[in-house]
C-alpha cells in the first residue's frame, strides 16, 4: 500500500474490484431502465390508453393490484434492504441451522427471506372476500 499526500494509505485499484464496481454500476442502471421502463407503461396506458372497459392495463391492476404493485415493491424493497445493509456492515453473513451463509449466498438468501416476507404479509393483510 502507497501513502497519499495526507497520509493515509491508498488501496489500489485490482481488476477483480475494477470488475465489481462495473458489474454493480450495470446492474443499478438495469434495474432503473426496467423501473422506468414500467413506469412510463403505467403512465402511458393510465393517461392516454385506451377507455377503462377496454385498458388491459387498468384492468389488470384493479383486478390484481396486489400482484402488479404489490409484487414489484415487494422486490425492490427487499433489494434496499440488502443493499443497504451490505454498504453499512459490509458483506453479509448469517447462519441457519447448520448452513452458513456468506458472501453472495448470503445476500441472495436475505433478499429471497425479506422477499418472501413482504409477499406473505400482503397475503395475510390483502381482503380475499
Amino acid at each position: 500500500m502507497e501513502e497519499n499526500a495526507m497520509g493515509n494509505p491508498e488501496i489500489k485499484d485490482t481488476p477483480d474490484i475494477s470488475f465489481q464496481r462495473w458489474v454493480s454500476r450495470i446492474c443499478v442502471v438495469g434495474i432503473m431502465a426496467w423501473t422506468g421502463f414500467f413506469f412510463a407503461i403505467l403512465v402511458y396506458q393510465s393517461l392516454w390508453g385506451a377507455e377503462e372497459p377496454k385498458n388491459w392495463f387498468l384492468q389488470m391492476v384493479q383486478h390484481h393490484p396486489a400482484a402488479t404493485i404489490g409484487i414489484g415493491i415487494s422486490a425492490i424493497s427487499a433489494f434496499f434492504i440488502v443493499a443497504v445493509l451490505q454498504i453499512t456492515t459490509g458483506a453479509v453473513q448469517f447462519d441457519i441451522l447448520s448452513f452458513k451463509f456468506s458472501g453472495a449466498a448470503g445476500q441472495v438468501v436475505l433478499w429471497v427471506l425479506c422477499f418472501l416476507a413482504m409477499v406473505f404479509a400482503l397475503w395475510l393483510l390483502w381482503n380475499k372476500a
